[in-house]
């Protein structure tokens, strides 16, 4: 599905997980950057996570939330949590880990 109006105009939020989708929501935080990501990411494993270790994937649209998901990565650990903004400024369809698909249902800005 592609990205809409609203989606653009949404505040990017990041929420957690490795718990329940409703724990998740609870615990979702506002972020502007990637270092706002990185911050989140800390609080959340309780030690410093820098934003050259997070990796972001386009998920699909979730419709419990109406969220354009992004799966955010932490490097050597695995999926940390979601967005509904990818805010990695080097991110390019050609860097993603699943080889570069050109998938035109992938939100670009």
């Amino acid at each position: 599905m592609n990205e809409t109006a609203e989606d653009r105009d949404a505040m990017p939020k990041y929420r957690p997980g490795q718990v329940g989708y409703e724990e998740s929501m609870r615990r979702t935080v506002a972020v502007e950057t990637l270092v706002d990501v990185a911050r989140a990411v800390s609080a959340q494993f309780g030690k410093l996570v820098s934003p050259e270790e997070l990796s972001f994937e386009y998920f699909g649209r979730d419709e419990r939330n109406g969220w354009s998901t992004w799966v955010v990565y932490k490097a050597d650990y695995g999926p940390v949590g979601f967005t509904n903004r990818c805010l990695d400024p080097a991110y390019t369809q050609e860097s993603s880990r699943w080889g570069g698909l050109n998938d035109p249902r992938i939100p670009t800005d």
